[in-house]
């Protein structure tokens, strides 16, 4: 029985990467568009392309498994706190400033990393810095640790 649950555990993380691969094409697709300059074409792909989104995402549970996969989503959420402070009109630097101290404890929360929480924190103040994801860098790092620790 062991062995039929670990080629089911290889064909998940199989199916899991396809799913990944496949969505990064769909996400791709819009820039062959603006490389042709088919703004229609554009327009068609860029709908499609939101659908690679729950794709991303359910390859990744398939690949890391369910504790993996909500720290993953922990830490994208709290990436996009930090940059939604840009949609705000108004808010921008000044609600990095209030956001930081509260990335800095989630990731810490999260992974126990001290310098991967101040480097979490620091991001959220520095300006223009806002795109980096650094929390899901983190889980990234997270993962590889893990993985080495393992063998």
């Amino acid at each position: 029985m062991e062995n039929k649950t670990g080629y089911i555990d290889i064909i998940k993380k199989i199916v899991g990467l396809g799913l990944i691969f496949l969505s990064i094409y769909l996400a791709l697709e819009p820039l062959k568009a603006i490389i042709n300059l088919d703004i229609k074409g554009f327009l068609y792909v860029s709908l499609k392309a939101i659908y690679s989104i729950p794709v991303f995402y359910v390859g990744i549970y398939l690949v890391v498994g369910k504790e993996a996969f909500i720290k993953f989503l922990i830490s994208n959420m709290l990436d996009f706190i930090g940059i939604i402070t840009y949609l705000i009109p108004g808010l921008g630097e000044t609600g990095d400033v209030a956001w930081a101290p509260m990335q800095s404890l989630g990731v810490y929360m999260l992974y126990g990393y001290k310098k991967g929480a101040i480097l979490s924190g620091a991001e959220e103040i520095l300006p223009g810095t806002d795109i980096i994801p650094s929390a899901t860098i983190l889980w990234l790092y997270d993962q590889y640790k893990k993985a080495v620790e393992k063998g």
